[in-house]
């Protein structure tokens, strides 16, 4: 189909001539072609990577997405296609009895660059393959309503250190009414407010201090 459109294409004239359609072509194509890390990523005729294979003999996959080195734009594209595939990945234990499934965890550092609404709606079911998510972001308000909502809505147990202001609106029904927006907004450092999931069921809220040295 591919190259039938390209040789009707090419038979036009005028302002749908072949001439006019190549830049715009190319300018799409060069996204891929032009940065050397996704010339290598996209273009190469073999993936070397299988990750259905990586979480069930409990190998390490590290992925450096160097901002610097890719680009913003391409280490949003680069984040999300591997997200796309680790969780298909995941999908595919579906083959494999529930006992036989190895637990795999998967670490996602400023993880809002990398997760769309489609995998976000996918987070509640990676814990039936024994997949656990651990994500990590600077604030609430970098997500977006709908993803901080699916996000907050996928967590049993909580725990809340002094929230940004703009933070609060999201999380005051974790807290309120046993502490104020007051109390939640000036805790000490190493503080935190925990709503634990006991027994299936969420206890009351709690202040406790973490410990460091």
């Amino acid at each position: 189909k591919v190259k039938k459109t390209f040789r009707r294409v090419s038979e036009f004239s005028g302002d749908h001539s072949w001439a006019n359609y190549v830049p715009y072509i190319n300018s799409k194509l060069s996204f891929f072609t032009d940065n050397y890390y996704l010339n290598e990523l996209f273009n190469a005729k073999k993936s070397t990577l299988d990750f259905r294979e990586i979480m069930d003999n409990q190998k390490i996959l590290l992925v450096r997405l160097d901002k610097g080195l890719i680009g913003r734009k391409n280490l949003s594209l680069v984040g999300r296609i591997f997200m796309s595939k680790m969780l298909m990945a995941v999908m595919s234990r579906s083959n494999i009895q529930r006992e036989d499934r190895v637990p795999f965890y998967i670490f996602i550092d400023e993880f809002q660059n990398f997760i769309h609404d489609e995998i976000a709606d996918a987070m509640a079911e990676v814990r039936k393959y024994n997949v656990s998510l651990i994500m990590a972001n600077q604030n609430i308000s970098q997500l977006g309503k709908s993803m901080a909502e699916s996000v907050l809505g996928n967590v049993g147990s909580t725990i809340f250190f002094r929230p940004g202001v703009m933070d609060y609106d999201l999380i005051q029904n974790f807290v309120e009414p046993y502490f104020s927006k007051e109390d939640i907004l000036r805790l000490p450092n190493f503080h935190c407010v925990s709503r634990l999931l006991v027994d299936n069921i969420p206890c009351e809220p709690f202040v406790f201090q973490n410990i460091y040295e």
